[in-house]
């Protein structure tokens, strides 16, 4: 089975980095918490030219990974092909921060637009998201797809939600269990 998976959000805590740093350059407290919009500005009450400016000075190989990410993509790995599907900048060390956790890591980079119908061309039978344009995207196509909980998706209604990285594999393995389910299975005549 091919699992793809979204970087930001879903295995990289690239928000809680820009909050650290946005605290940090603007003497300020916010909290990943208060990300409940896309549009950062909107969210931590900041300019586009802060917004800008955080991003410009993010330290992207200090970035930590999303808690059990790195652990479940290992036990996934085991059995599964893992590829990592992300609309980040080409310029952004994606494969690069990657490698400091998992042995070879596959990148794509993809716009944000074009997710879907990525995942649907490379035969990936889930996508891993936090995004909800992306996971709306996916239900546009019947692509299936388990939203990583986050303050900025808790709007959306979606039937696989994951908690965490435990609900993660939770979902997959439910979802293999259907795909075993739905195989016919021949039996001798008797």
């Amino acid at each position: 089975m091919r699992i793809a998976c979204d970087v930001d959000g879903v295995v990289c805590d690239t928000m809680q980095g820009f909050v650290d740093l946005t605290n940090r350059l603007y003497h300020s407290n916010r909290k990943v918490s208060q990300i409940t919009d896309w549009d950062l500005g909107i969210s931590l009450d900041l300019t586009d030219e802060q917004v800008r400016t955080v991003f410009r000075r993010l330290d992207w190989f200090g970035l930590y990974p999303v808690p059990l990410a790195i652990e479940t993509i290992n036990e996934l790995r085991r059995l599964h092909e893992v590829v990592f599907v992300t609309a980040r900048r080409q310029d952004i060390p994606t494969a690069g921060w990657l490698s400091k956790f998992l042995a070879t890591p596959v990148v794509h980079n993809i716009p944000a637009s074009e997710k879907a119908e990525f995942c649907l061309d490379i035969g990936a039978l889930v996508l891993v998201e936090d995004r909800p344009s992306e996971i709306e995207a996916c239900d546009a196509v019947g692509f299936p797809t388990i939203l990583l909980d986050q303050p900025w998706n808790r709007e959306v209604d979606h039937p696989r939600r994951a908690h965490g990285w435990a609900d993660v594999r939770f979902h997959i393995a439910e979802m293999e269990a259907a795909m075993v389910a739905a195989i016919p299975v021949d039996r001798p005549h008797v």
